[in-house]
């Protein structure tokens, strides 16, 4: 599930929009699908902290990337 909510933020704010704040225009169903994403992702932080997970995730040293 964390893997689908990633993907589903990457999918949401990627790539990066070239515009001034004040001129970005989101229609209503982008308003309601990015409210839907950052609650899901409110919850599944809610729920890592519930659990006692709530130091920050990390990725693994560079050189543990490069040997994978």
């Amino acid at each position: 599930m964390n893997a689908e909510i990633v993907a589903r933020l990457e999918e949401t704010f990627a790539p990066p929009i070239d515009l001034p704040p004040e001129e970005i225009q989101l229609d209503d169903e982008e308003l309601v699908r990015m409210d839907r994403i950052m609650r899901e992702f409110a919850e599944l932080l809610a729920n890592r902290r519930s659990r006692g997970l709530d130091e920050p995730m990390r990725l693994p040293p560079k050189n543990k990337l490069e040997r994978d």
